[in-house]
């Protein structure tokens, strides 16, 4: 995929577009963001963190990267890819992954996975440093920025796909950056979602909810198709500690049931996923 020089950026104080002046980015009001070395840009201002450091730690997302990496999900990113194949004609579009965590899933659909356009405009956000960080340092033809979900740096209409995998996102932020006619793929978890491991947790292990996307028409999304992909996969022993530091479960899980678990050299898990591909619609209800 390309890496487009002309900046789609907004500036997060005064919402003014940002400019790209070598390895920086400034507006007309002169707030000014550099590029880090491994060459993505920071836009999430201080006054704007609920915390010093927010989103995931560097020790969690190297448990993910790990665990990704070894293909658990790899069925997913066929499901992924196959939509967008199908959704996206032009060789021009740009693709956004809200959420994007370390990377995996961006990485993939470039270089490994079976999306079909060769010049897609792929970038990639999250709230957490180190995930962007690891994330730059990996895709060098993509564009990546530190940032909130609530308040997107990007440019109204910008994205023909926009991808979320298990992050938090705003649905006005999702409408207003979402191109006419664009698409917004939400992934959650469906029923039985690593129930196995759940029993390791509760007493009593209830169905995942999946998506809050109930009354997501309210919000300026309305839903275009939902399905549901699931396999049951031998998880061994080295992946299981990984799998556990992706999931709520790991601050939740007593130290003996956590020992118990990780002594086992192998686990049969569900992974089952539920994708609701969504798009943005106008204010008398048609779409965008």
């Amino acid at each position: 995929m390309t890496l487009e020089l002309q900046s789609i950026y907004r500036c997060p104080i005064c919402r003014l577009p940002l400019e790209q002046k070598q390895k920086s980015y400034k507006c007309g009001n002169n707030h000014s963001y550099d590029q880090a070395k491994e060459g993505y840009v920071n836009l999430l201002p201080v006054h704007k963190k609920r915390t010093k450091a927010p989103g995931d730690s560097k020790a969690m997302l190297l448990a993910r990267r790990q665990f990704l990496n070894a293909g658990y999900y790899s069925f997913l990113l066929d499901e992924i890819g196959a939509l967008i194949n199908t959704l996206l004609e032009s060789e021009h579009s740009r693709i956004l992954d809200l959420g994007c965590g370390e990377g995996y899933y961006g990485y993939q659909l470039n270089n490994k996975r079976c999306v079909e356009l060769t010049s897609l405009s792929y970038f990639g956000c999250d709230i957490s440093k180190p995930a962007v960080q690891m994330a730059a340092k990996q895709h060098k033809q993509s564009q990546f920025c530190v940032a909130s979900a609530a308040d997107l740096p990007y440019l109204d209409n910008a994205f023909d796909f926009v991808l979320n995998v298990f992050a938090p996102y705003n649905e006005t932020e999702i409408v207003r950056v979402t191109k006419e006619q664009g698409h917004f793929l939400l992934v959650g978890p469906g029923a039985g979602h690593l129930k196995e491991l759940a029993q390791f947790v509760y007493s009593e292990v209830q169905p995942h909810q999946g998506n809050p996307t109930k009354n997501i028409h309210k919000s300026g999304l309305e839903k275009v198709s939902e399905t549901t992909c699931s396999t049951k996969v031998e998880v061994t022993g080295q992946h299981l500690e990984a799998l556990l530091m992706m999931t709520p479960y790991y601050w939740s899980i007593k130290e003996e049931n956590k020992a118990r678990l990780l002594a086992l050299k192998s686990l049969m898990i569900t992974f089952e996923f539920k994708l609701e591909l969504l798009q943005p619609v106008s204010a008398n209800g048609e779409v965008k």
